[in-house]
């Protein structure tokens, strides 16, 4: 007797599981062998291997992530050369010269 509680013994091959389901003993609490055993002879399944040419996907995304990268930092640059533009508008001046020219060169390689 633990905690109160008596303990029984079932008929037929029954047990009880930890969520307290009543279950055949043999269905329910199978080795691993046997489980792979019922599975190969359910399914005439095996272990299943995949490999995937890691080292080749990732030399074709070298020249891609080069590219983005490079974007990015023109990116960065637009953001900067607009930023200017903005703060000299709202001071109610006029922007450095040349600068809206910068701003559509770099427009225009982003573009394309």
């Amino acid at each position: 007797m633990r905690n109160g509680v008596t303990r029984q013994l079932l008929q037929n091959g029954q047990a009880v599981t930890m969520e307290g389901n009543v279950v055949l003993l043999r269905d329910d609490m199978l080795t691993p062998a046997a489980i792979a055993r019922a599975d190969k002879a359910a399914t005439g399944g095996s272990t299943t291997s995949v490999s995937i040419p890691a080292a080749a996907n990732m030399a074709a995304l070298v020249p891609q992530f080069e590219r983005t990268a490079s974007r990015l930092a023109q990116l960065r640059q637009l953001t900067a050369l607009l930023e200017q533009r903005t703060a000299a508008l709202a001071g109610g001046t006029t922007p450095a010269p040349g600068l809206e020219k910068e701003i559509q060169a770099l427009s225009a390689q982003l573009s394309r």
